[in-house]
This record gives C-alpha cells, structure tokens and sequence, in this order.
C-alpha cells in the first residue's frame, strides 16, 4: 500500500515503515480518547441521577431531619463529598430501624454512584488537553495533514471530534478487507451495498454459497453478509471454511425468521429497515477489530520478543523508572541490511529460524536491565536504561565483535566488507514520547547506512559530547565567589548551573541531571542547612554527592552538615586547585 498517496505526507523523512509505527501508536492513544470520552458519559450520567436522587429525597417528610442542601449550590466537586457525609448519616438511621427498605435502597443507589463522581470532568478534560497536545505533535512530526488540521483548528475540538479524526487517519491506512454478498435478492443486495460502502472493505457478490465457495479470491474475507434464501447446511458450510469471517444474517421481518433457518454460527441478525441505521457501524467496528487483534499482540510472533506496541510499553515503564532515578536511558534502532539476501539463499523457514536465534542473541549480549523487541523483519529496537550515548556505542560495538565470533551471518564466503547490521541511536529523557524516540532514532539509522561500512553506528554528537561533561549545581549568594567558582569548574569541562537562593534547588534538580551539588550555608532566605535537608528529603537524591563551601568554621556547623547528609566542608577562603581535587573524587 502506498501510505504516501494516502495520507499526504509532506515530511521527507517519513517512511513507509516508519509511518506505520505511528499508527499503531496512534492507535493506542484512540483507546485511551475512548476511555475518556467513557469517563465523562459515566460522570454525566451519574451526577443528573446523584441530583434527581437528592430532589427525590427532599420531598420525603421522614428524611426532614437531614436539612438536605438546596442540589444547585453542590459543586461538582462537593457533591461525592456531600454524598459520602450522606451515606454514613442514612446508614445511622437505618441502624435505628427507620423506613429500613427504602433506606437501603437509597443506600444501595449511593454506593453505585459515588465511585463515578470522584473524577470530576475538568480532570478529564485536563487529560484531554495533555493527549491533544501529544496528537497534535506527533501529526506534525510524521506528516498527518489532515489530522492536524483538526486538531489546530481554532475553536475547542471536543472528545467526539478528535476521535471521528484519528478514525479516519487510521481507516486511510487499513489493509484492504474483502467482504462477501450472498443473496438472491437483487433489491435487497443493492440495499445493503448502498449502506454498506465504508472506506477500506471491497465487496463481491454472489447469488449463492457455491459460487462464493469457488471463488478465487486475494485473501480470505472479513465479513460476510448473507440472506436467509440459501439452505441451513450450504451456509453452515460456508461458516466453517471461513470461520474468521464475521457474519451477519439480513432478514425482511425478524417475527418470521426461525431457529432452525439460522446457521450454527452467525455474529448479528438485522432487519431489512434497520440497514441505513446500523449496516455501516457495524462493519466499521470489525475493521477496527480486526485492527486492534493484529495490531495490539504485545509479543512478536516470529521472535518471540516483544512487538512495537509492546516495546511502546517497555518504554513508558522505564522512562518512568529513569525519571526517578535521575539517570540517562538510550534508544537503538538496529537493522539487519543483507536479510533479503540471506532470505535468497536461504529460504524463507530458515531465514525465520536464523531471526529468532539472533534475538535470543541479542538479549544474552546485553545486560538483564535492557530490553530487545523485533520492529520489523530486518529491524530491532534496543531499550538501554541508566545507559548514555557512550554506553550505548560500546555496548553495541561489543555485540558486533560478538556476533562476528559465535553468530555470523548464514551466507557463503567471507566478505570483510559485509555491514551484519547498521544501528541509529538516541537519548530520551522524561518528556520524549515514544513516537519521538522512535522517530529521531530512525534519522540516525538513516544516517548510518550512508556511512561507509567501518562505521556502522550513528548518533547525535551533542548528545555524545553533553552526557559525557558532569553537570554541576552552585549555590551562593556573592556573585564574586559565584564566578570564581563558575570559572574554575568551566575550565575543567564541566557544565555550570548557578543559583542565588535555594528556593528553586529542587524545581533544578528535576529538569536535568545533576552530578554534584557545592552548596554555601549563609545564603538569604533559606539557609545552606534547609536546602541540604530539603535535598534529602527526596529519596532520589540520595546518591548526589553535595560539597559544603562556607567560611563557617565552627565544630557544630561541621557537625550539622554532616548530619544532615553532606559528604564533603570545604571552608573559605579555598584553594582553586584543591576544590578541583576534592570534587573529582564525585565525579568519576
């Protein structure tokens, strides 16, 4: 299929292959706008009911005693709380013995309602807005006109939009489905293809089950819609040869169709009036069904290892992980250049074979923490948490003098100018998406296949260059020490970041990774002590190395420093030489 055609894509770098990720993960995010948008009803829903409960209560002169609230002062966000308050005062007065069945009941009511008015539809909405946000990014990156149209538009774009959007960016994209037409009736065939064209399903008809079942046909179809003309044991038998078709029986009246006319298997049965209502939404749900079984199997299954929504996964999870622990995580995309020739020679059984035991290969070549997961037939995608750019070069080229001893590639001769595989790598910190990642790390395949064949790796220099120069965090109030010290550090190579006060330490912390903290203690506001305390305080911060520089020379200064958690007092005025020595003992 051609996906350039088809969706309009203006990026240059968006390639077939690559744009089919981004519509599986698509896909996911259309889940996670069902669930909102199901969220929200379910809100709506029972908060009209939780207030027509409380009217309903208030005319009931037993229940005076209670002094219920006037329902149009209630908040939504006071309402779950005013009901909580309210099942406990019911459930005293039914220990009473009062009006015992029609106080059960409403307690019963409560109990259903409550837990659906806790998320209250700002939140939501703010889950909206976050996943828009993302949508809107990720149309832009791989070229999605037609779905960032909708999303820039400059009024609101509600839930039902956005999905009706992603519906139709993702039905472009669908493998063609064949479906079937089984009826001798000619209107009615001509009345169910009217109601029946749905972007990416072609139809064949036929007058009955023998001509079908001699068909010859691309691939097996899909759907099948049928009339109940044929005999019961010709359209059991078409059921069983194409069992993973969905079927759906059209009748002129249902009070007349009888159970033994039905066949043994059949998905839906609907009237004849009911075609222009339905016939469209049902076929259009089995695309997306059949969409959601191929595409959410988190487990590939030629290798074994995880698939593309899989991996997707992993990552979330350990860009989670990351985020806590302060640490870089890389992405490789690895790719296998001579497969197709190994195919030629090999054939395809063999070549399968060959694919899984490179990526148990693979996985036993790298550490227990990274993760391997097949992309497509001649790709892999390596997640390599705590790992930078440097890591992730050495951990590579370990593998190929690796796989060049104990897994050489299944192909006559020995060419030293054979590529065994070619690997785009790049950082992803706590904000990249997985889209993002997948997209930046697939340039730099790019790029490395257009190196020649010594250089099989392909990275961002920058990156390279920022992961490996420590980053320091200063914190002093004079602006003379503040540059002396910025320059001392800079000479070495170090990255500086400067504070003048400790309010924001942890707002800095959070943003990039720091290697070491030189903290002075008489700072306006809060104090050297507060912000060390306030360092320690988070458990993350546990291992960041923090230097005291002050000219507070007295024994309980040092001894509350240390107390606190410092692992080094430096006193003032310092020698340059001897900080610098001092510091690179946490550095290493």
């Amino acid at each position: 299929m051609d996906l350039q055609d088809q969706q309009e894509i203006h990026n240059e770098q968006v390639e077939d292959e690559l744009y089919r990720a981004y519509l599986d993960c698509l896909f996911l995010d259309r889940e996670q706008i069902q669930d909102i948008l199901a969220q929200t009803q379910t809100y709506e829903s029972a908060y009209q009911a939780a207030i027509n409960l409380l009217e309903h209560m208030k005319l009931d002169p037993n229940l005076a005693s209670l002094n219920l609230p006037d329902t149009q002062t209630l908040t939504p966000k006071q309402l779950p709380l005013y009901l909580d308050s309210l099942h406990r005062a019911l459930w005293r007065l039914y220990k009473r013995g009062k009006q015992v069945d029609f106080l059960q009941s409403i307690q019963q009511e409560l109990s259903y309602l409550l837990p659906k008015l806790w998320q209250a539809p700002q939140e939501q909405n703010q889950q909206l807005k976050k996943l828009k946000s993302h949508l809107l990014e990720n149309a832009e990156r791989f070229g999605n006109r037609s779905l960032a149209a909708t999303l820039n538009l400059p009024t609101e774009t509600g839930f039902s939009t956005i999905l009706k959007a992603v519906d139709q960016s993702l039905a472009k994209a669908w493998p063609k489905q064949l479906g079937l037409i089984i009826s001798q009736d000619q209107a009615l065939i001509q009345q169910i293809l009217a109601n029946s064209n749905v972007s990416g399903i072609d139809w064949q008809v036929f007058s009955n089950v023998s001509e079908a079942l001699q068909g010859k046909f691309y691939q097996d179809p899909s759907m099948l819609i049928i009339t109940l003309d044929q005999p019961r044991f010709s359209l059991d038998r078409l059921l069983d040869t194409f069992s993973y078709s969905e079927a759906i029986a059209v009748v002129h009246d249902m009070a007349s169709v009888q159970e033994k006319m039905l066949p043994g298997r059949i998905s839906h049965i609907l009237e004849e009036k009911w075609l222009s209502r339905f016939l469209s939404g049902l076929i259009q749900r089995n695309l997306l069904q059949r969409w959601r079984d191929a595409r959410f199997r988190k487990l590939d299954f030629l290798t074994g290892l995880s698939s593309l929504i899989g991996i997707s996964e992993k990552y979330q999870q350990l860009q989670e992980l990351v985020a806590r622990l302060k640490g870089p995580m890389c992405v490789a995309i690895l790719d296998l250049p001579l497969l197709s020739e190994i195919e030629k020679q090999e054939g395809p059984y063999l070549t399968g074979e060959w694919l899984k035991s490179f990526g148990r290969f693979l996985g036993g070549s790298l550490r227990g923490s990274d993760w391997v997961g097949h992309w497509s037939p001649d790709k892999f995608i390596l997640l390599l948490p705590q790992t930078n750019i440097q890591g992730a070069v050495i951990a590579l080229e370990r593998t190929l003098d690796k796989m060049k001893r104990e897994h050489p590639l299944p192909l006559d001769g020995d060419d030293p100018q054979r590529v065994l595989f070619r690997a785009g790598i790049t950082m992803a910190d706590s904000q990249m998406s997985f889209e993002q990642v997948l997209f930046e790390g697939y340039q730099q395949l790019k790029q490395a296949r257009s190196q020649p064949a010594n250089q099989i790796l392909a990275y961002d220099a920058n990156a390279l260059e920022t992961a490996l120069r420590p980053h320091i965090l200063l914190l002093d109030d004079d602006t003379i020490i503040q540059e002396m010290l910025r320059f001392i550090f800079s000479r070495e190579g170090y990255e500086i970041t400067q504070l003048m006060d400790g309010s924001q330490v942890l707002e800095t912390l959070e943003k990039k990774p720091v290697s070491l903290v030189v903290l002075d203690l008489k700072m306006p506001g809060m104090d050297g002590f507060e912000v060390l305390e306030k360092i320690r305080s988070q458990r993350q911060y546990d291992n960041l190395p923090v230097v005291i520089l002050s000219s507070m020379k007295g024994e309980s200064d040092l001894e509350r420093g240390f107390e606190l958690g410092a692992d080094d007092f430096i006193h003032k005025p310092f020698s340059p030489t001897e900080l610098v020595i001092r510091a690179k003992r946490f550095l290493r």
